[in-house]
């Protein structure tokens, strides 16, 4: 009995022993774990290793800045070290063909870029190198014109001629056209405005094959800004001999044709001075120069009592007033064809002749010498 009893305690203190060891072994690889953990967490809290390698284009001096990305690149929590090379060097036209590089100045990445501190740098604005699923590589690839390409030609360096009728300052213009360049940063390296009738427009207008003034020859290399060639296609532009030539679409506009200016419009108002509720006719002033955006040049007013204003009545057979008279050059105007039909109609001789005042308020017919107040929608 006392043998059995010797061998059980034997047995439990064997036991006991054996699971001290391996709770020992447990808490021996755990605290491994541990100092493995924060040996890691303390590498990655620290500053990453960046190596900065500027390729620059030194020959370009209105080229795209990237110096500011490499400054916000020093101030982030990384230790740097930098080096440039320029992009006609054996060593850049290597890293050039490395990373597919093709549009410079710009800066490529290399060391701890794969680092959490630093993740947060590579934006859209980066194109970045991956190696078996592990980041390697970051190249700055939001470089805008003005920029060197990877066979070393110039992009983005514009030339713009604005060609203008210094004679009619009623004439449209295509400022805004250029200020929309300028807004989304056009470097030109050439911008002047001629007159259409001096020798150098003479040339373009030949060359270009343009029929209205104002107009721009501008040079190709508008398309290598994205904002520009988005809507490019809108404009319906022909390249010709590296240029493009655009004109207005708007009058008034020097017709080179013709040699006349185009767009200018006189418009006549008759009244009845004895109708002091009809509507006031000069209304029709603000809607075709606000809604339309007609160049009225010249206006008369006449009283459908005076000598004049009766033979505008028997000329185009009118009944009602107060009405206008528009010119022939209103129908270039876009949106005026359109609207135009529903108050009035045109005569053979061009002039618009408006016909139906009730549109705009209370009027007069002259066949019955009544006062008519058009009546009110309901509700209002």
């Amino acid at each position: 009995m006392k043998k059995t009893l010797d061998l059980v305690l034997y047995i439990f203190i064997a036991l006991a022993i054996a699971f001290s060891l391996v709770s020992l072994s447990l808490i021996t690889v755990r605290s491994e774990k541990v100092k493995e953990s924060l040996l890691l967490a303390e590498k990655e809290n620290q500053p990453a290793k960046l190596e900065l390698i500027k390729i620059a284009a030194s020959s370009c001096k209105d080229c795209f800045d990237v110096d500011p990305v490499i400054e916000s690149l020093k101030k982030s929590n990384a230790n740097v070290t930098e080096r440039t090379l320029e992009f006609s060097s054996a060593e850049a036209k290597q890293l050039i063909s490395q990373y597919n590089i093709g549009k410079l100045p710009t800066v490529i990445v290399l060391g701890e870029v794969n680092k959490s501190s630093v993740a947060n740098l590579w934006n859209q604005e980066w194109k970045v190198g991956m190696e078996n699923g592990t980041q390697v590589s970051s190249v700055y690839a939001a470089v805008s014109p003005p920029y060197v390409d990877a066979s070393g030609n110039i992009k983005g360096m514009v030339i713009l001629t604005h060609i203008v009728d210094q004679s009619c300052p009623n004439c449209t213009n295509l400022t805004q056209l250029i200020g929309f360049l300028k807004q989304s940063n056009v470097r030109f390296t050439e911008e002047k405005t001629i007159d259409y009738a001096s020798p150098e427009a003479k040339d373009l207008i030949s060359r270009f094959g343009i029929q209205k003034v104002p107009a721009i020859v501008i040079s190709k290399d508008i398309l290598d800004y994205p904002p520009v060639a988005q809507v490019w296609d809108q404009l319906n532009a022909t390249e010709k001999q590296g240029f493009y030539p655009l004109h207005t679409l708007a009058p008034p506009y020097r017709n080179l044709e013709t040699g006349k200016i185009e767009g200018l419009v006189t418009v006549i108002y008759l009244r009845d001075d004895t109708c002091t509720s009809c509507y006031d006719v000069k209304l029709n002033k603000l809607i075709l120069e606000r809604t339309f955006g007609l160049m009225i040049v010249n206006e008369t007013e006449a009283d459908v009592s005076s000598d004049y204003g009766k033979s505008l009545l028997k000329q185009y057979n009118m009944t009602k007033v107060p009405v206008i008279l528009v010119s022939s050059d209103a129908a270039m105007y876009s949106g005026f064809p359109v609207v135009w039909p529903q108050v009035g109609n045109i005569a053979s001789d061009g002039w618009h002749v408006m016909r139906n005042p009730e549109v705009l308020g209370t009027y007069k017919d002259l066949s019955s010498g009544q006062v008519i107040s058009p009546p009110q929608p309901e509700g209002g």
